[in-house]
């Protein structure tokens, strides 16, 4: 005798029937849920990526700008010169200034070394003046006091003196001045 598996009453078997539905219709909300929210992370993801792909054209775009708008060679130089012209300009009053204290103090600037210099670790151009002079030692002292109070852009960088005798009241003297300017010509150094 075969014996067959049991039948389960019929308010179970009703009740797992309309269960199964349920839970087909959970399962069916569930995977809509979640296929909405695949959806809107593409959607955003797309958009994302457009907006990167735009950003990268501009920046390409700013790029070619810059390039085609830079300066040649011979416009750099010409710009260049001009600096240097507008930068004369005010190194003139700076020199005006340091000959007009020399006179004052009876000190004689008969030759002198002038020079340009940039280095290009620093924001300053800088004007460097070397003179040799002979005079009382006392008017040297004043006159390069005078210099550094009323330019206080300079700096004194060297200052040798040497003496023939000691029994002497003129000195030998090696001045080195530097000017400071900070690269554009219109505030140079007396314009500070």
């Amino acid at each position: 005798m075969k014996r067959s598996p049991p039948k389960l009453s019929l308010a179970f078997e009703l009740f797992l029937h309309r269960q199964g539905r349920a839970w087909v219709g959970l399962c069916f909300l569930g995977g809509l849920a979640i296929a909405a929210a695949g959806v809107e992370v593409s959607t955003d993801y797309w958009q994302l990526q457009a907006m990167h792909d735009r950003v990268d054209s501009a920046q390409q775009q700013l790029l070619q700008l810059k390039l085609a708008t830079a300066p040649s060679a011979k416009e750099t130089a010409a710009i260049e010169t001009e600096k240097a012209m507008q930068s004369d300009k005010l190194v003139e009053a700076d020199l005006n200034k340091i000959f007009e204290l020399a006179l004052k103090n009876d000190v004689d600037l008969p030759q002198g070394d002038y020079q340009w210099s940039v280095d290009p670790n620093s924001p300053f151009r800088k004007y460097q003046i070397s003179y040799p002079v002979v005079a009382d030692y006392r008017n040297v002292e004043n006159f390069v006091t005078q210099v550094l109070l009323a330019l206080p852009w300079a700096a004194l960088n060297g200052f040798e003196i040497r003496r023939n005798a000691v029994n002497e009241t003129e000195v030998q003297a090696d001045l080195t001045f530097t000017l400071y300017f900070d690269g554009r010509p219109e505030s140079g150094g007396s314009k500070q």
